[in-house]
C-alpha cells in the first residue's frame, strides 16, 4: 500500500469554472506597490487544481485516477468503484481518495507499483498494515491438503472500539450522564432475507434452488424432532 501525494492536487481542475479567494500570506509579490501597500482587495484567481474542500475535487481525482492508470493498463472493475485490474499482471488496485492497495502475485507488485508512480505521485510503498480503518495481518496457516496457505486477516477491532468510544464521549458531553454501552454478542440487527434480491432469480420465472436444510419448514421440522426426542 502507498499514499498518493497531495492527492486531489495532482489532477488538472476540470469541472466547472472556479474562482477562488487568495490568503494574503499567498499573494504574489507584484500585487503590492512599491511602499507595501496592497493593490487589490480580496483578488480572486482561476482555480487549475482539484483543491481540498470543493465538493467536486473528489470526483475530478478520481477521473484522473481512472485515466491514469487506464493508460497503463489498468481497466475499472465493473460495478466496483476505483478499482483495477491488470489483466496482464495479475494485479488489483484500489484507490480511496489517497489511499492505493495493489494485491496480486508477489513477483509482479514490483512491476505494477513502477507502472502506478509513472502516472501518480506516490510516497513510499509499504505491506499491507492499517487501510480504511481496518488492520492486515498476514500469516501462514498449515492444510493437510495444499500445505502451505498464506491468510490475510481483516481485523476492524480498534476502529469499532474508536467508534465506541468517540459515541459514548460525544452522549456523555451532551446529555450530562455518563454513558456506556453494554456487551453484546453482536452489533448487527436480526435481519429478514426472505424477500432479499440475493434470494430472488436474475429474472421473473428463473428456476429457484432452495437449500433444504436452510428451509423453515426443514427448521422446524428439525425443532418438532429434536422436542420429541427430548421427551421420550
Amino acid at each position: 500500500q502507498a499514499d498518493a501525494e497531495q492527492a486531489y492536487i495532482q489532477s488538472e481542475w476540470t469541472g466547472t469554472t472556479t474562482w477562488v479567494e487568495l490568503p494574503e500570506e499567498a499573494w504574489p509579490t507584484d500585487w503590492y506597490h512599491a511602499d507595501g501597500t496592497a493593490k487589490y482587495v480580496r483578488p480572486v484567481v482561476k482555480m487549475t487544481k482539484a483543491l481540498y474542500g470543493h465538493p467536486d475535487s473528489g470526483t475530478v481525482w478520481e477521473r484522473h485516477c481512472e485515466k491514469s492508470l487506464g493508460e497503463v493498463g489498468f481497466e475499472p472493475v465493473a460495478a466496483w468503484a476505483s478499482c483495477f485490474w491488470h489483466e496482464e499482471l495479475k494485479l488489483l488496485v484500489t484507490v480511496y481518495v489517497d489511499d492505493i492497495k495493489v494485491s496480486g502475485p508477489e513477483g509482479n507488485l514490483k512491476d505494477g507499483w513502477e507502472l502506478i508512480k509513472s502516472k501518480i505521485s506516490i510516497g513510499e510503498v509499504s505491506k499491507a498494515s492499517l487501510y480504511l480503518g481496518c488492520i492486515h495481518k498476514k500469516t501462514i496457516m498449515k492444510v493437510s491438503e495444499l500445505g502451505d496457505v498464506s491468510v490475510m486477516e481483516y481485523d476492524m477491532e480498534c476502529y469499532l472500539k474508536q467508534i465506541v468510544d468517540d459515541y459514548e464521549e460525544l452522549a456523555t458531553e451532551l446529555t450530562g450522564k455518563t454513558v456506556k454501552l453494554g456487551r453484546v454478542k453482536t452489533p448487527f440487527l436480526e435481519e429478514d432475507c426472505s424477500q432479499a434480491d440475493a434470494r430472488a432469480p436474475i429474472n421473473k420465472g428463473d428456476p429457484i434452488i432452495d437449500c433444504p436444510h436452510c428451509t423453515p419448514s426443514h427448521q422446524m421440522l428439525t425443532y418438532t424432532q429434536s422436542n420429541s426426542s427430548l421427551s421420550t
